[in-house]
């Protein structure tokens, strides 16, 4: 028992780490504060960090390209942007069965005019028909139980707001 203490001890010490991180990305992903410049790749750890539980099962981690140098600093409400993410990424997460892989890039448009988000799974992908409605109306395509499409729907509403926007490109049983 004596031998194990300092693991035992280490263990703790990162536990406790991990506990304070969660603490700092939830006040910062619920946070209702004004327009204002923030890191884009800290809201992006925010939504990784917040949305651990619900991709924890499928994949062991996120994939990040992070691809800018310097951090992306961009004018707007970053627990909103959190939020978009959080939406995406558990969207990936509940496409994939068993596991998978889930990846976030981010990087500047060519012009260097626009930040670009990317999340990306191989999970079962989405229909046509549906990417059709996606934007427009509440889509989902998981049961009941599991979602109503209003996560995607305010995504889209919240990128709208921040002068942006949402593209999807999904293959049936290729990911999204």
């Amino acid at each position: 028992l004596l031998e194990e203490l300092p693991q035992m001890l280490q263990s703790i010490t990162n536990g406790c780490l991990r506990i304070s991180e969660t603490c700092e990305r939830l006040r910062r992903a619920s946070w209702k504060g004004d327009v204002e410049n923030f890191n884009f790749y800290e809201a992006i750890k925010t939504a990784i960090t917040i949305s651990h539980d619900r991709w924890k099962h499928v994949c062991d981690k996120i994939n990040t390209d992070f691809r800018a140098k310097d951090p992306i600093v961009i004018k707007g409400l970053e627990n909103e942007i959190a939020n978009v993410f959080i939406n995406l990424i558990v969207n990936a997460a509940d496409a994939i069965e068993k596991s998978g892989r889930i990846g976030v890039a981010v990087y500047l448009s060519d012009d260097q005019k626009f930040v670009v988000g990317e999340v990306a799974d191989n999970g079962c992908g989405i229909a046509d028909e549906v990417l059709a409605k996606l934007g427009k109306e509440a889509v989902t395509t998981k049961p009941i139980d599991k979602g109503t499409g209003l996560g995607l729907m305010s995504a889209y509403n919240i990128i709208e707001h921040h002068r942006g926007s949402i593209e999807v490109k999904s293959t049936i049983g290729k990911g999204t």
